[in-house]
């Protein structure tokens, strides 16, 4: 990081250098511990990261990925009665579901209850609750959580059991290290250990639900130079 400030420094001015240092460094030094003192993508893991390392660029990235959910989905008129958002972070999805579907009751779950507490606190305005693992709802979101299972399988029936009708898939399209091999629990990318591609639609996803849309779509805010995957499906 060091070495970066200096690489800043001579591009942009030490004054650029010294902001973004002050701006990045408390939470690449955060984010750091949290991968040093837990295994990550555990409960504990998320615990620490969406408690200490959520930073606002964290919350405006969730934002832009339920816009771009009806973007590139155009799903707006399915107004659907209740919306799960099944990962949901510090809730941020809820003013994107709010804006579009104004009637739908909005769910929020998160494997961090430390973070989902957050959530419900920070998006009370927008009328959210806490998901009570029971309820089936209408429409269940997964943005950018799949990437980050060890298990897929278990996740995935998760995912159909809190489901009384849709399931929308949103994740990082063909993920892979630079000599194209795919992502796995051994061979991760940071906090990333699956890829997902035809094959892994083929064998965790298409079992459980029957495709109504799979589309790609280029998100800015998501990973460096990769496509968004967005997967809508009813349950078979």
């Amino acid at each position: 990081m060091i070495r970066r400030f200096f690489e800043i420094a001579k591009d942009d001015g030490i004054d650029v250098a010294i902001k973004k240092a002050i701006k990045y460094a408390p939470g690449i030094y955060i984010g750091r511990i949290s991968k040093n003192f837990f295994q990550i993508n555990s409960k504990s893991y998320w615990d620490f990261r969406l408690k200490f390392n959520w930073s606002k660029e964290g919350s405006l990235q969730t934002v832009r990925f339920s816009e771009s959910l009806f973007e590139f989905c155009n799903i707006g008129d399915l107004d659907p009665p209740s919306v799960l958002d099944f990962g949901c972070a510090h809730g941020d999805s809820a003013r994107i579901f709010r804006k579009n579907w104004p009637k739908s009751e909005i769910f929020l779950w998160d494997v961090s209850t430390g973070g989902l507490n957050i959530a419900v606190k920070k998006q009370e305005n927008f009328g959210v609750k806490k998901w009570d693992q029971t309820t089936k709802c209408n429409f269940v979101y997964c943005s950018n959580v799949i990437e980050h299972i060890e298990n897929v399988e278990e996740f995935v029936e998760s995912l159909a059991v809190s489901s009384s009708k849709y399931v929308c898939i949103q994740c990082p399209w063909n993920e892979r290290h630079l000599d194209g091999s795919i992502l796995t629990s051994q061979t991760p990318i940071g906090e990333h250990v699956n890829t997902i591609d035809d094959a892994f639609l083929e064998k965790f996803i298409n079992p459980y639900f029957t495709e109504i849309k799979v589309t790609k779509g280029d998100v800015p805010e998501a990973w460096p130079f990769g496509k968004q995957l967005f997967y809508l499906g009813v349950l078979k």
